[in-house]
């Protein structure tokens, strides 16, 4: 229990995070929902298995169609600043120039026997306690493509213009279907259709660089997102993985996940 007090500090630090991205904050943008959801592969590898796995699917703010299974369950968060300069915290409130919208994760899944893989997303978007708990499940396949089905924001709470924000009271709820695609060892095609955030077609490709650097090429739905993730290693039963890029050419965001 001691190995997982770290990861459970990583959680709390990001919740206490709550602006940024000022230019999303607008009807229609869901600006809450623009990087880590609650969704598989989001900062970790996810391989086909429902394992964690580095050299896995990956992904920043859309779903791959691997779920968590067999009680493996991640930990951790993501910030993503105002500005192409990382930021660690928000300091608008104190004079300060750097602000960073922070989206803390806890994720789990299990086996439905023959049915198939199925995992659940908690989130907490700012440090005013929204939260939003987003659902995958993954059928059992023989095929080179794996397809999955999913909801972001079952409850709709996440709203779709930011907190407090004119057109924050509608509903975000999200379904969507994916698939994806291993096209060689390490490298991955994620391809994908849904509404409301998504507002149509998704997609990502990420391919290991070396054993331990991973890159990522997204789109989702509404810019390109480039990320590097690196291995970090292990200690003990826990995996840890960095993630640093940018959030539509304008943004800087980095990551920290755990998994087990």
């Amino acid at each position: 229990m001691v190995l997982r007090i770290p990861a459970l500090g990583v959680f709390l630090a990001v919740v206490g995070i709550s602006l940024g991205q000022s230019s999303f904050y607008r009807p229609g943008q869901y600006p809450s929902l623009r990087n880590f959801n609650g969704l598989p592969g989001q900062g970790y590898g996810i391989n086909r298995d429902g394992a964690p796995d580095f050299r896995g699917a990956f992904s920043y703010s859309t779903p791959v169609a691997y779920s968590l299974s067999d009680w493996h369950w991640v930990i951790g968060g993501t910030f993503v600043s105002d500005t192409l300069r990382p930021s660690f915290a928000d300091n608008s409130r104190s004079g300060g120039s750097d602000s960073a919208n922070g989206t803390a994760v806890l994720q789990i899944g299990t086996r439905l026997g023959e049915w198939g893989d199925f995992c659940y997303g908690f989130s907490v978007l700012s440090s005013r306690g929204d939260n939003i708990g987003s659902a995958q499940f993954t059928p059992r396949q023989s095929g080179p493509v794996v397809f999955a089905v999913g909801v972001m924001d079952v409850s709709g709470s996440g709203g779709s213009s930011g907190f407090g924000n004119s057109g924050d009271s509608d509903s975000s709820r999200s379904p969507y279907v994916v698939g994806t695609w291993e096209a060689s060892p390490g490298t991955f095609f994620s391809l994908g259709y849904g509404n409301t955030r998504f507002r149509g077609v998704f997609g990502s490709v990420g391919t290991l660089v070396t054993p331990r650097l991973k890159a990522l090429l997204e789109y989702d739905s509404f810019h390109w997102n480039q990320m590097l993730a690196y291995d970090c290693g292990r200690v003990g039963p826990a995996h840890f993985t960095a993630t640093l890029g940018t959030q539509a050419g304008r943004y800087a965001g980095w990551a920290l996940m755990v998994s087990f």
